[in-house]
């Protein structure tokens, strides 16, 4: 529990699973004591503490069914059996017991999620300020996982607290059960905010997102919102598609502003920002929200350091409270900020063996002090863990993530060999007045390590999707990309949820299984270089409109297609150089990239590679997502636990280059040192957007800088063969 005299010790749980829906339209599916009474004879010699467990379990899972009962039995076998069976419970008797409460669910109507009585308030030493919250008693529990053991938890009134921790534990849970208010005892009269800039949608301008999600706040107060936040009226008008992840996060900030909530909670809010956009956001939440209640998550110390209060530690299964902030945290917990020992000794025993280095970690997630960085800047800290965890993991002290070898490609002989190239690439968004991009030229190789850098709403993301082929270049722009038809490339998007978005009740293996069935990545059905549109669909279905790609060669040096046309036999196709398809009406060119990427699936395995859950598990364990969390729900994963699956699917077509955009959100520092080390060892190409100069430092040996839409490169480039 730490050191018990430096910081209060608070408790804490929460009752998991409870839907938003049913937060706003309370309707319980079956009460507590239903629960517990239907549960009670299975679970009479069990420990007290796991049956207790085990009601909060079964009554998240039927309060989360939300009146579906059609797959309620198997869910709840899927949360209780791994308890039932430690209390001695056989499958029949638990898949019995399952049926009865799904039954129970169906006729159950007294009522349910009945919050029992709390007792008086429990202050943290020291506090004077009034408590905004005051919980007590309470278990926070997902996926039929224990996340916090029953205890309490304070919040004073305008305090700023920094939520801290290794990827997994709960964090994000425990901030998304504050949002909703489902939690024993929490105050009607309260109101939240959960700031995740992923979760702002992309449709219409930045105020209409505001009047649909704030109907009663008139236009003047959303302009002066927007305004706080750092918004122009140009920008306000303009699509929130075109917003960089940063300025998402001001859009979400504007929305809790309107709301007036007493209680502010930050998920990772420094992930999408650069220097000036977080000295910012510093500013803001210091002193812009006057006694308004703030709890940030984030694995940016510095930033902690410069807003926090109090530091909240949550670890083994519990919460430490410490007033006074990092510098409370840091004195009651060294060893949790970095080795006792120094750095540069610490890599020592990772690759010469002195020492006992498995007793003495490299570092769990949070930065700060250690004998040789009293007085280091955060990012210098950061350097000396990567460079320590890098030679971990080269002594086999640390998994590093696996990347697979791609394999060769088609008249590739060097790795210094160009396999993809920018012309003269110049990018307006739709509507916007000005070219995000201008002129952009660059180059890859299949030994590049690029990082992308630039302030936020550079044009970073914009030029990475260019470059994968996830958008295209509008008539009215001028350039050329060229990849290479045999490349393989994978794209990892800065939001987590725009590849989970629609699997948050899938595991991860179940995934892999359903995103790749085809034998391909069901994502390059989307791309807007690939889809057609209903236009489209019917140019190529008019007699004499090309229906389909169905063949490629190389011809004396020229890239040959098959072509087939409507209304005519198969005899009949052509073989047209890919110069004549270009200058044919668009959709020829996305059926021909449609083709290529079938293409570039079978050549890459990926028809032949099993698809079976050995297959799966396998390839999910090397970049460190084990047994357990590759049969979870993905609703329940943390940040860093998302990041780490994305990446991994993204992997499972053996690309020969990886697009990264953002790779270091929401991944604990010895997660960021292992990918590092993953990332050098990898074969093919890597292109990053980072705003982590030590990520860039330990890995890239090219920058690519974009500012007022040019590129220019500052840091030396390897020699790259045309």
């Amino acid at each position: 529990m730490g050191n018990k005299s430096s910081g209060v010790t608070v408790s804490l749980a929460v009752h998991c699973h409870v839907s938003w829906t049913q937060i706003v339209c309370p309707r319980a599916m079956a009460s507590e004591a239903s629960v517990r009474a239907a549960l009670a004879s299975a679970l009479a010699g069990a420990d007290e503490a796991v049956a207790e467990y085990a009601v909060s379990v079964a009554q998240g899972v039927l309060d989360d069914a939300g009146g579906d009962t059609s797959s309620l039995a198997a869910e709840l076998e899927d949360a209780l059996a791994p308890l039932l069976a430690d209390a001695g419970i056989s499958d029949a008797d638990v898949t019995a017991l399952c049926l009865s409460l799904t039954r129970l669910c169906s006729n159950d109507t007294n009522g349910g999620g009945q919050h029992m009585a709390t007792a008086g308030p429990v202050g943290d030493e020291g506090d004077t300020a009034p408590a905004l919250l005051d919980l007590r008693g309470i278990i926070l529990a997902y996926g039929g996982r224990v996340l916090l053991r029953p205890t309490s938890f304070t919040l004073t009134t305008g305090g700023r607290y920094g939520l801290v921790g290794a990827n997994g534990v709960g964090k994000t849970t425990l901030l998304t059960r504050l949002a909703a208010g489902d939690i024993l005892g929490f105050p009607a009269h309260v109101t939240t905010a959960l700031v995740q800039h992923e979760a702002v949608g992309s449709g219409g301008s930045a105020v209409q997102f505001l009047q649909q999600a704030v109907p009663s706040a008139s236009r003047t107060d959303i302009d002066a919102a927007l305004s706080v936040v750092g918004f122009t009226p140009t920008m306000a008008a303009a699509s929130v598609s075109a917003l960089s992840g940063g300025w998402r996060m001001r859009l979400a900030l504007a929305r809790s502003t309107l709301l007036q909530v007493d209680l502010l909670l930050l998920d990772e809010p420094t992930n999408h920002l650069d220097v000036t956009a977080t000295a910012w956001l510093q500013n803001y939440v210091c002193t812009q929200l006057p006694g308004v209640t703030v709890v940030c998550v984030s694995h940016d110390a510095s930033f902690l350091e410069a807003i926090c209060t109090h530091i909240i530690y949550f670890t083994d299964l519990s919460l430490q409270f410490f007033p006074g902030g990092m510098a409370a945290f840091r004195a009651a917990m060294p060893h949790v900020v970095l080795p006792s020992r120094t750095l540069s000794s610490a890599a020592r025993m990772a690759t010469d063996g002195s020492g006992n280095a498995e007793q003495q970690p490299v570092g769990v997630g949070i930065g700060g002090e250690s004998a040789v960085a009293e007085g280091m800047s955060d990012e210098a800290v950061l350097a000396a863990e990567l460079a320590a965890a890098s030679a971990a993991v080269a002594a086999g002290k640390i998994q590093p993530f696996v990347f697979p070898d791609p394999g060769p490609l088609d008249g590739i002989k060097s790795r210094n060999k160009v396999v993809l190239r920018a012309t003269g690439l110049t990018f307006t968004h739709p509507g916007a007045a000005h070219a995000t991009l201008k002129h952009v030229d660059a180059r890859l190789c299949l030994a590049s390590r690029v990082a992308v850098t630039g302030a936020n709403g550079a044009g970073k993301t914009t030029l990475m999707k260019l470059l994968v082929g996830d958008i295209a270049l509008p008539p009215r722009d001028c350039g050329e990309v060229w990849r290479h038809h045999s490349l393989r490339v994978a794209y990892v998007a800065q939001h987590a949820l725009h590849h989970l978005e629609e699997a948050q009740r899938m595991t991860p293996v179940e995934y892999i299984q359903t995103r790749f069935a085809a034998g391909r990545d069901a994502e390059d059905r989307h791309k807007s270089t690939i889809a057609l549109t209903a236009e489209e669909q019917a140019l190529s279905a008019a007699r004499g409109g090309v229906e389909a790609i169905c063949g490629r060669r190389l011809q004396g040096g020229t890239l040959m297609y098959e072509v087939k046309k409507q209304g005519r036999p198969a005899k009949d196709n052509s073989w047209e150089p890919l110069s004549f398809l270009q200058a044919m009406p668009p959709y020829v060119m996305k059926l021909v990239r449609d083709y290529d990427e079938r293409l570039k699936a079978m050549q890459g395995g990926m028809e032949v590679r099993p698809l079976t859950s050995t297959e799966v598990k396998a390839h999910l364990l090397a970049f460190g997502i084990g047994e357990e969390l590759a049969l979870s729900k993905i609703k329940g994963f943390s940040g860093g636990q998302k990041s780490r699956l994305v990446i991994a699917a993204a992997m499972w077509n053996r690309p020969h280059l990886l697009c990264l955009d953002e790779p270091t959100n929401y991944l604990d520092r010895e997660s960021v040192a292992c990918l590092a080390a993953g990332l050098k060892s990898f074969v093919g190409a890597v292109l990053a957007v980072s705003h982590s100069p030590a990520f860039v430092q330990a890995l890239c040996t090219e920058e690519w800088h974009i500012e007022q839409g040019a590129l220019s490169v500052v840091k030396e480039r390897r020699t790259i063969e045309d």
